[in-house]
């Protein structure tokens, strides 16, 4: 850009970068946003995210302080002569040149109204402290009394300290300090404000304190966009009369309600509410603040600031300087609590979007795998149906030399004869040895029924002589042999010989059953 930017608003474009991570060509056209926007970065950035770049980037940039004549008084009387004096007509036809600012917007960008003070968080120092009342100077007397030269070094001093400290405690014996006062030192480690509050009036609170540290309800009211109300007491009878007459009253608990304002309240004896004392640089007691997350102008980054003081006379005017600064910033606190929404609303989308494609990638990589591993079951489906083909035609061609050697020429006593009736109704004689097995049997059945679901042409084609098959082949037979009187299916055994079949030797009679449809392999 050839524009200047200046080291503040430089920082507020590295924070916006750091956020949103714009890539090096939008450069131009995010510093333009910026500069439309009043380099208010909450704006800015819930534009952003609403996908706004490109309009909010080609929209016309509001004046600046070099296109708009100056309002200042600043320089000599003659100059201010010079320029013709003070008109106010020029004066507020200036302003409403301005891009329809209001007055304190334009005054607050050109730095001429108070800022607010900034409020912080406690340090947490005071967490680590030893104890209250415990003297650290101890070990410091007994090195220098040790010592005789170091002893009278420190015996100049210390008479002085002692002769100012007798003065003062004389002083304050006389003129006794106010016990509305902040004290020197916090006396309590620890104060419970709600039980003591509820002892004042004898009731339960209708207030809902805040309980636990200062800096967890100032990081609450920030992150959630609230008033902070910080009420601070002592151990006199003007916080005990707040508590009774102001702060107990139902229009101002009401309010707080309402309001949902988060309220802290501490004794001012007690290390933290000290501490906070001393930030707010506190003289008396009590004493009540308003706290809330402000920009002094449309060019300012908003901060926990101190809203006010809000004073204590009455209950009316308590309730009515509340009321009127509540009502002062809550427009401010609406806006912001909008754009944080819709801020989150679009992170929320945005992170909805990522998880989704996400998801999506991971769903479409599950898909990809079961589709990959689909086509390879598929494809090994295919390489078992046609290794079961393959095979099944060298196994039925082994066997046809198998059961042509000449059973004939057997003594009796080492065959037996088995009539085998076919599903077709036909009948078959074979004659087997007694060291043939059941699994011969059922082998030859099986080429029997192959042999007449082939056709002539499909029989003259057929190998005549053995093929050795593969070693993993393992035939499935599709139906049972059966001895009908009594039923007795016989077992596929590939090791149990004719011989000890009672029902196969010396001789049987055997049905054959299909176990299932065998259209299919008939179609083979």
């Amino acid at each position: 850009m050839s524009d200047h930017i200046s080291p503040a608003d430089q920082e507020k474009l590295d924070q916006f970068q750091s956020i949103t991570a714009f890539k090096d060509e939008e450069y131009d056209k995010v510093v333009a946003l910026l500069k439309n926007n009043w380099w208010n970065l909450e704006v800015a950035l819930s534009k952003y995210f609403d996908g706004d770049l490109d309009r909010e980037a080609a929209r016309t940039p509001p004046p600046t302080e070099s296109s708009t004549q100056p309002i200042t008084t600043h320089g000599s009387t003659d100059q201010f002569a010079t320029q013709g004096g003070f008109n106010e007509d020029d004066f507020w036809s200036q302003l409403n040149n301005t891009n329809n600012q209001t007055p304190n917007q334009l005054l607050a960008s050109n730095g001429m109204l108070p800022q607010l003070p900034i409020m912080r968080p406690l340090s947490n120092k005071w967490k680590h402290q030893p104890g209250l009342n415990i003297s650290t100077s101890q070990n410091l007397w007994n090195q220098f009394a040790n010592s005789p030269i170091l002893f009278i070094l420190l015996l100049i001093p210390r008479t002085l300290t002692l002769l100012f400290t007798s003065i003062g405690w004389l002083f304050s014996f006389i003129f006794p300090s106010s016990p509305d006062y902040v004290p020197e030192k916090p006396t309590l480690e620890s104060f419970d404000f709600t039980n003591y509050y509820e002892t004042i009036l004898a009731d339960k609170s209708d207030i809902n304190f805040h309980q636990g540290d200062f800096n967890d309800a100032f990081f609450q009211a920030k992150s959630e966009t609230k008033f902070l109300l910080t009420i601070l007491i002592g151990n006199n009878e003007a916080s005990n009369l707040f508590l009774k007459k102001i702060l107990s009253n139902s229009i101002v608990s009401n309010f707080i309600r309402e309001e949902h304002i988060i309220v802290y309240a501490g004794n001012v004896n007690e290390i933290q509410s000290y501490e906070l004392a001393k930030n707010l640089k506190t003289i008396v007691t009590p004493s009540v603040y308003l706290i809330g997350n402000v920009a002094s102008g449309p060019n300012a980054i908003a901060s926990m600031s101190i809203l006010s003081r809000i004073p204590i006379k009455s209950t009316n005017v308590f309730i009515n300087k509340l009321r009127r600064e509540v009502e002062k910033y809550k427009p401010e606190f609406i806006t912001r609590k909008i754009e944080q929404d819709e801020l989150n609303y679009s992170r929320q989308i945005k992170e909805l979007q990522d998880q989704a494609y996400q998801e999506s990638l991971i769903a479409d990589k599950i898909k990809q795998e079961q589709k990959e591993l689909a086509k390879k079951q598929e494809l090994q489906k295919q390489k078992d149906e046609i290794f079961q083909k393959e095979n099944k035609l060298k196994f039925l061609s082994s066997l046809q030399n198998f059961f042509n050697d000449d059973l004939n020429s057997l003594p009796k006593g080492d065959f037996t004869n088995i009539r085998f009736k076919l599903p077709s109704g036909e009948h078959i004689m074979q004659r087997f040895s007694k060291t043939h097995s059941v699994y011969d049997i059922y082998s030859f059945i099986e080429l029997k029924l192959y042999l007449k679901s082939l056709s002539e042409d499909e029989l003259s084609k057929f190998q005549t002589h053995p093929i050795d098959y593969h070693e993993n082949y393992k035939h499935d037979f599709k139906f049972e042999l059966i001895s009908p009187f009594p039923r007795f299916v016989v077992p596929l055994e590939q090791d149990k010989l004719v011989q000890n079949v009672d029902q196969l030797w010396p001789n049987g009679s055997l049905l054959i059953e299909y176990l299932e449809d065998n259209d299919d392999e008939d179609d083979e």
